[in-house]
């Protein structure tokens, strides 16, 4: 006859693979779900083309004007002619940004400047194209106000034509999804970016 504490051992063992059998398994319970992306149908208005368009050519023009402007300051620091260039001009100057062994930390501020300057000008002419580009909604024919009742008197309550629904509750805001995610840089070096959907 098994001892006693055999006995209880497989008990145990046995109550314990029930558990487990009859639990469901959770381990996907904390990652995280990525919402659905819902496209919306409606396009933006179609007068926004010429702002979007305005906005990225004064963007781009903005900065080109600045380069221009520092590119006869300072037209002996190395880059700086090629900065007279609009959208490539940045680029070409931080090519020429060579501090030949003894650099300094306006070597160093001028490759961030220049880097800056060229996303922001080229950054500025994606929007023009992008102005371009965005399909638009057509406009629709303005309705004509309703003439005024020249008669005093009791007025009557004026409704809605029957073609306008009644305006309904819009969805609740969709909650912000981000990720964080490491980036390497270099050899060891480790960044930080973000990804999302807005």
């Amino acid at each position: 006859m098994p001892s006693v504490t055999f006995v209880t051992l497989c008990i145990a063992l046995l109550a314990v693979a029930a558990t487990f059998v009859a639990t469901p398994a959770r381990a996907d319970a904390d990652v995280p779900t990525r919402p659905e992306r819902i496209e919306s149908a409606e396009k933006p208005p179609s007068r926004i083309r010429l702002s979007l368009a305005l906005g990225g050519f004064g963007l781009t023009a903005g900065f080109w004007a600045l380069n221009t402007g520092f590119s006869y300051l300072f037209p002996d620091q190395p880059g700086f002619d090629r900065l007279r260039t609009p959208v490539i001009g940045p680029w070409q100057a931080l090519a020429n940004n060579d501090c030949r062994g003894s650099c300094s930390f306006i070597n160093y501020f001028n490759f961030i400047y220049f880097t800056f300057s060229g996303l922001a000008q080229a950054g500025g002419l994606g929007l023009a194209i992008e102005a371009l580009v965005t399909p638009t909604a057509t406009p629709r024919a303005r309705q004509q106000a309703p003439a005024p009742n020249p008669l005093p008197g009791p007025r009557t309550p004026e409704r809605a034509p029957p073609s306008e629904a009644p305006p309904s509750p819009s969805d609740p805001p969709k909650p912000l999804f981000y990720l964080p995610m490491p980036s390497p840089i270099g050899e060891g070096g480790v960044g930080v970016s973000f990804g999302g959907i807005f």
